[in-house]
């Protein structure tokens, strides 16, 4: 590996192993606040499910980091649920959350396979296994769709509201992946039955035009975000909600044509995904189909484009291959500098956001190392 990555992102690594962002147990929080000296967590408990199995696939690449990514990997162990017989196998979206992602499960399922490839410990392969029976059980329909989330904890409260007739999210379709790599190490045909379900089913109802399909949004789920967003944040989001351009959801469908072998979809919405970079090199949060996009930029999006490019560089070659240098020079935009060292080094997850442009970002600074890495085992010729 090139030795560029140790001086340019060894800070970043660093502020992720040993900022407070990162708990004691290993688990971590979603987003540090310098204003307020206040950290949040994603998944509504006291940990972020999502960000901690980020930050194990972002260590994984480095041996000194190794005891980091089992420590957090036994935080995850701790999350999956183990009494309750209608939602075992789940795992919390957080250290005392109430829900259950589909989403997070997935990334976390995959962090955790990735532990067992590397550490050939059993107890990652089987705790994969239990999550990935429980997303079939629970959030799998027959007809392929993914449901967004289940409440675990009873009782009436705003969540309820929100799963009367929950969305369906376009980026949920990074669950189908998890099962194709279960079946390769398992041979179990149940998993690649499943993996076809969700592809056919995310197939059936996306433009073929290789645009836009984000989700499906109803009166109940309006009603929630009245009560979790203020009245600026809910017009922005609504707004975005409708459109349905939504990057995360674009490269998740993106990742759905390369697996199906769908070469001309892909190229077509990867060159859309390309001609809407913005001028700092990075995707916007939400597109509108007036041509106008939201202020406010994406990092980890903009990040998973850069990956897709590189591991698909025989069908994103031509007309592609400048842009990865484009998205590199982008995300170091989105780099902190400060005196603060729960916020040194790491990366903003939405630039130019009205309240959030300060705020750290554990998924986004994941996502930017993972690009990081990849971009730096290419040849220095290439870039």
């Amino acid at each position: 590996m090139n030795n560029y990555l140790l001086e340019d992102h060894n800070d970043t690594l660093s502020w992720l192993a040993n900022s407070k962002i990162r708990r004691e147990d290993g688990g971590y929080y979603s987003e540090y606040d310098p204003g307020k000296k206040k950290f949040k967590c994603w998944g509504e408990g006291s940990s972020c499910t999502l960000s901690t199995a980020g930050a194990i696939l972002a260590f994984l690449g480095y041996q000194r980091y190794l005891d980091q990514a089992i420590i957090s990997g036994e935080h995850l162990l701790s999350l999956i649920i183990k009494l309750s017989h209608q939602h075992q196998g789940l795992i919390l979206s957080g250290k005392d959350s109430k829900t259950s992602r589909c989403y997070v499960s997935s990334v976390a399922c995959l962090s955790l396979m990735e532990l067992f490839a590397l550490t050939k410990e059993e107890k990652y392969l089987q705790a994969s296994q239990k999550i990935a029976q429980a997303l079939i059980r629970n959030m799998v329909k027959k007809d392929g769709r993914l449901r967004r989330e289940i409440i675990i904890k009873p009782g009436l409260h705003f969540r309820f509201f929100f799963n009367l007739l929950q969305p369906t999210f376009l980026w949920d379709l990074e669950s189908s992946l998890i099962f194709k790599k279960l079946h390769i190490y398992t041979k179990e045909q149940e998993y690649l039955e499943v993996y076809r379900r969700i592809i056919y089913w995310a197939h059936q109802n996306t433009n073929p035009e290789a645009t836009i399909y984000f989700g499906k949004i109803n009166l109940p789920f309006i009603f929630y975000l009245s009560t979790e967003h203020t009245l600026d944040e809910n017009k922005a989001n609504l707004k975005g909600w409708i459109s349905k351009f939504h990057p995360t959801a674009l490269t998740a469908l993106l990742k759905t044509y390369l697996e199906a072998n769908k070469r001309a979809e892909a190229i077509k919405l990867a060159s859309w995904l390309r001609d809407h970079l913005g001028p700092n090199g990075l995707l916007f949060q939400w597109y509108y189909p007036d041509d106008e996009h939201s202020e406010e930029e994406d990092v980890m999006p903009t990040a998973q484009f850069g990956l897709i490019l590189m591991e698909n560089e025989g069908i994103f070659k031509e007309g592609f291959s400048s842009y990865l240098a484009i998205i590199y020079q982008g995300l170091l935009t989105a780099k902190i500098k400060s005196e603060d060292k729960n916020i040194n080094a790491s990366y903003k997850g939405l630039p130019f956001h009205w309240k959030r442009s300060d705020q750290a970002s554990t998924w986004a600074t994941v996502y930017a190392l993972l690009f990081f890495r990849e971009y730096h085992k290419r040849p220095r010729s290439v870039y």
